[in-house]
Parts: structure tokens; sequence; C-alpha cells
């Protein structure tokens, strides 16, 4: 599904959306420009991601471990750097307060319909704080 933006920013969101500064789009495999389609849609996520890892190694006021890097990386890829930082869940990681973290990252603001997302943040929070995800019982 794509969205219909114009505003000359980069942004990704989990359709796989970015706009550059000259307003091009990528849109998943639907862009008509012949460079446009699966392989350079990956080359766009490694960018992204990579922007996301910059981010948090430069922001974050307490050591991390792996795991919890990851969850998080996977979480600004979601949510976005803008959320990140006015979120509690930011200041909780500053603070070194892990449990507290996670607690946040697993409640963060999620439309209750969104079954998908809603699974997702429980498994960041499983994964920032065990370094794998449980195993369910359903």
């Amino acid at each position: 599904m794509a969205f219909d933006d114009t505003r000359p920013i980069n942004s990704i969101r989990c359709n796989i959306r970015r706009v550059s500064q000259a307003g091009l789009r990528l849109l998943g495999g639907d862009c008509r420009d012949p460079g446009c389609g699966p392989r350079a849609n990956t080359g766009v996520v490694r960018e992204d991601l990579r922007c996301f890892e910059l981010y948090l190694s430069a922001t974050a006021q307490t050591p991390l471990e792996q795991h919890e890097f990851d969850a998080l990386v996977s979480l600004l890829f979601d949510v976005g750097i803008l959320a990140f930082e006015r979120s509690p869940l930011r200041a909780l990681v500053n603070a070194g307060d892990k449990l507290a973290a996670a607690d946040a990252l697993r409640h963060w603001p999620t439309p209750e319909d969104d079954a998908a997302r809603i699974a997702r943040r429980r498994d960041e929070a499983e994964w920032f704080l065990y370094g794998a995800l449980a195993v369910s019982s359903e």
C-alpha cells in the first residue's frame, strides 16, 4: 500500500515508502522507474536501517547489549526517530532502566485493532529484555 506523501523528507514505514529530497518515491515494486524493484528496495531498507543504527549509536547514553540495540532499531524502523525522541522509552533507555524500558516498549501506543503491530511490540520487548523470543503456549 502506498501513501500519498509529497513532503520533501526522507521517511520509511512498514510498507517501505521513501520520499527523497526531490520528491521521488520508491513504493514497493509498483514504481514506474526501471531501477525500482526488489533489489532497489532492499538497498533502501539497508540504507535506512543504517541511518537508524547510526542515530541510536550516537544518542544512546548508556551501553546497550546487541539484542537491546536490535530491538530498538526495529522500533525506530517502524515508528521513526521523532516518535522515539519524544517518548518516555528513550528516557528509560538512557537512564539504564532496562526493565521499565522493556515494559514501555511492550506498551508502545498502537491501535487496538492492529494485531500485527501489537505482536511486533511484544516481540521487540522480549528481544530487548532477553535476547530471544519466548515460546508461545498458544
